[in-house]
């Protein structure tokens, strides 16, 4: 009998172990065409060995933990679109992961999974209530149990927090008679409706990563991002000052701990120039004089500007790949930019133009650059022939120009601008029906020739 029982539990994890490495395999979308994944009979079988278990015995994390990833591996491979999901199989496969994250007290302790696993189990499941169910309250809900796990290494904790701000942000709508109530444990809103409460969730998250990683700048970043979205500048100013202290700070360890990593180097004193920009606008937002804007730009340049020009000569991708080299030249040339913006808003366009035309030398295609540069055109022949010659202006500054307007142009037409036609259209519409004396449920069709 013995005999037997090893020899059947030898067989069931051989066959877990290889229905785990296909999942592994397929969730890394590895294309090796020596990669062979098991016959789905195998997997089939090993997905009935573990339910059978677990109608037997149904407190094991270990098999609930196999079976999700069993089960999660047929998510991923059964449909082509988020439409065509097995709703019973997805809700099964949360919840396997949700038992393993969170044991439940019928768990005995010798069973309790260790922290890592816990912590993976939580951002699946997060992961998938975002990505598949599309419900952001129960994923941020997920993902707020996942990073108050204890025993999480930092950079799992922020890949963590940087799934979840994004989709979490977008959803953020802020009432006017929303208040910011500051504490030592953190910033805190007023109120009880669900905008509310999607807000404050945003903020404990900040909380936590201040919490846990105090060394990292993102949740500073991010919690500037909605204070300014809740038109608070001057408390978005100082969060984003608190990530610029955060990142010298970084760089100064670093460079006390001789770490001669060029890589390393250009994360840090890219995220360096990544808040500076962001505290430049937050102070200049926030009602900071001119001097006090544009020192953090100026400090930003002192570092990159010589990094910049050390890494564009490498050319061992080893070094330096070449993904990196194109993210800290867009960081330079967004940091010219917004060095142009600031001297353009004190009125000094010659400084303006040098500036805007430093970023076009970087990237003769940036519209924004272009843009700008235009826009302080001195009459000079210069100039002109630096617009002229560009046939057009670069897709992605297109996109995210209108992406990022969009969410802000109804404000900005009306609250702003004062722009009224549609009242003024709405008006004469209801008053010409009044005297005909028809209800405007009546009308059935509306043609909108637009401008």
């Amino acid at each position: 009998k013995a005999i037997h029982h090893h020899s059947l539990r030898y067989h069931l994890l051989l066959l877990l172990s290889s229905c785990f490495l296909w999942a592994v395999v397929s969730s890394t979308q590895n294309t090796d065409p020596s990669t062979t994944p098991p016959p789905p009979s195998q997997v089939l079988e090993a997905i009935k060995i573990c339910r059978e278990k677990l109608a037997v015995d149904p407190h094991f994390p270990k098999i609930q933990y196999s079976l999700a990833q069993l089960l999660d591996s047929q998510i991923s491979h059964s449909s082509s679109s988020n439409d065509d999901y097995n709703d019973a199989l997805v809700a099964e496969v949360l919840q396997l992961y949700l038992d393993v994250g969170q044991p439940s007290s019928s768990v005995i302790e010798k069973r309790i999974p260790p922290a890592k696993i816990r912590f993976a189990s939580l951002t699946r499941a997060g992961t998938i209530a975002k990505d598949i169910l599309r419900d952001i309250p129960q994923a941020t809900n997920i993902f707020s149990l996942a990073m108050s796990l204890d025993g999480i290494e930092d950079a799992s904790i922020l890949l963590a927090f940087e799934a979840i701000m994004p989709t979490l942000m977008s959803s953020v709508t802020v009432e006017d008679q929303m208040e910011v109530i500051i504490s030592p444990e953190g910033i805190t809103t007023s109120g009880t409706s669900s905008e509310h409460q999607t807000t404050q969730v945003a903020f404990d998250l900040c909380n936590v990563v201040d919490k846990k990683c105090p060394k990292e700048t993102i949740g500073d970043q991010y919690r500037g991002a909605l204070l300014r979205r809740m038109k608070q500048p001057e408390l978005a100013y100082q969060s984003y000052h608190r990530a610029v202290v955060k990142s010298e700070k970084n760089m100064m360890d670093a460079e006390a701990e001789s770490d001669p990593k060029i890589l390393g180097n250009i994360a840090l004193v890219g995220n360096f120039v990544r808040t500076s920009v962001l505290a430049s606008a937050a102070a200049r937002e926030g009602g900071e004089n001119f001097q006090r804007q544009m020192n953090y730009l100026l400090d930003a340049e002192k570092l990159a500007a010589p990094l910049f020009a050390s890494i564009m000569g490498y050319e061992n991708q080893d070094i330096v790949d070449e993904h990196a080299k194109e993210s800290f030249k867009d960081l330079i040339v967004d940091l010219y930019n917004n060095m142009g913006i600031t001297e353009k808003k004190q009125g000094s366009f010659k400084r303006a133009r040098d500036f805007f035309a430093k970023a076009l030398e970087i990237n003769p295609k940036d519209g924004h650059a272009l843009v700008q540069l235009a826009s302080v055109d001195d009459g000079s022949n210069v100039i002109d022939n630096v617009v002229s010659s560009a046939k057009d202006l670069d897709p992605e500054y297109v996109s995210a120009l209108f992406d990022g307007y969009s969410s802000r142009f109804e404000s900005e037409l009306v609250d702003v601008l004062q722009y009224k036609g549609h009242v003024l259209l709405h008006n004469a519409f209801m008053k010409a029906l009044r005297q005909l004396g028809r209800s405007p449920l009546s009308v059935k069709k509306i043609v909108d020739l637009g401008c």
